[in-house]
């Protein structure tokens, strides 16, 4: 079980869900990027925010004030 499905205790059907609407979106998006690239399904993946992820997140932060 991962840290993030242990924290707010997922299901696999809701993992699933969740990475195919926020991650998989993000990704696309070039707001995040995975820290082993060349293998999605790494036992250790992890995701990073880009620059433009840090903006759009900034601007969220600054509007919500």
């Amino acid at each position: 079980m991962s840290g993030l499905q242990k924290t707010i205790n997922l299901s696999p059907k809701s993992r699933r869900l969740f990475k195919e609407q926020y991650i998989d979106q993000a990704l696309e998006q070039g707001l995040i990027t995975m820290t082993h690239p060349e293998s999605p399904r790494h036992p250790q993946q992890k995701y990073k925010l880009t620059e433009k992820g840090i903006i759009v997140l900034n601007t969220i932060s600054e509007e919500s004030v």
